[in-house]
């Protein structure tokens, strides 16, 4: 490695990927890294490895743990990552993290269960010809019909979170199609992690999401001790034990005020979007409506949607 943008690019990568209960969660780098790196670069060593081994020592020295962490970009696979803001296309190439588009508070955090095989090795959410995640997203309203009509799902994946204020994350982030193999253990285990995760995208924006969509039951559910045996679509009165935000419970389900509340964030509930999932069009396509009437009904800064 020889250039800076090289030596960033791991530096993105090895943050991204810390150990933290079962999944992954990065430490933020602090502004000492980059003068560190800088220092390294003007005398960088002969080879790669030693210099990557470099990177990783600087970063574990300067990074603080009362900072809130990167959001996850995958290490294997087509590079499946965590998406609060927009990304471009050389940061998705490359597997670091996008500089250009700062977080902010979004309208909409969907959460789904954990990237399925095809989405980890595409890097793009949802992006299984089967999965009915984006067609609902459209035919429902949420996506605009005048925002990028013709883009693929990995522009769309990439952007509407900077575009539009939705953001997406998934509850687990390792790959997998056979949601049912992650056992009552795993999912418990891996609840701290989310929480985490969602806590840290809150500080750095500065705000929590408006609402939290889980696009899927079981990973809401499974949130709760014992998981819970039955939940209804659309916004939850509920919560789960040690959930990270304010709710708006002590308002009633759907109404202006539960919708409203500075600081609070509402957790909503949605039908997977996988072609699995039997449940006829129609009623599945209405849940996604009301999830757009309610988007529709949230500012979101200096943006006309």
């Amino acid at each position: 490695i020889t250039t800076k943008e090289e030596v960033l690019g791991d530096l993105g990568a090895h943050c991204a990927h810390s150990p933290f209960g079962g999944s992954a969660v990065g430490l933020k780098p602090t502004v000492d890294v980059q003068t560190s790196l800088e220092s390294h670069l003007a005398s960088p060593p002969a080879t790669t490895r030693v210099c990557r081994k470099r990177v990783r020592s600087i970063c574990s020295l300067h990074s603080v743990k009362d900072e809130p962490s990167c959001p996850f970009i995958a290490s294997t696979g087509g590079g499946w990552r965590e998406r609060y803001t927009s990304i471009s296309p050389l940061a998705f190439e490359r597997r670091i993290l996008c500089n250009m588009n700062a977080e902010v508070p979004l309208r909409c955090l969907l959460v789904g269960h954990n990237p399925s095989d095809h989405a980890w090795a595409s890097g793009t959410g949802y992006s299984n010809p089967s999965n009915r995640f984006w067609k609902l997203l459209r035919e429902s309203g949420i996506l605009p019909a005048t925002w990028r009509p013709a883009a693929s799902p990995e522009e769309l994946c990439n952007n509407i979170a900077g575009d539009l204020g939705i953001g997406i994350t998934d509850y687990l982030l390792v790959p997998g199609s056979e949601a049912q193999k992650f056992d009552r253990s795993r999912m418990l285990r891996a609840r701290a992690d989310f929480y985490q995760r969602l806590a840290s995208h809150a500080k750095r924006a500065g705000g929590a999401p408006r609402i939290i969509a889980f696009v899927g039951k079981r990973q809401w559910t499974q949130c709760f001790e014992p998981p819970l045996k039955r939940v209804e679509s659309g916004p939850q009165v509920l919560l789960p034990p040690g959930w990270p935000f304010a709710g708006t419970e002590h308002f009633p389900a759907g109404s202006a005020s539960h919708l409203s509340g500075e600081g609070c964030s509402t957790a909503w509930v949605l039908t997977s979007p996988s072609g699995r999932v039997a449940i006829p069009p129609s009623v599945r396509l209405a849940e996604y409506k009301a999830l757009s009437d309610a988007l529709s009904s949230l500012d979101w800064p200096g943006k006309s949607l």
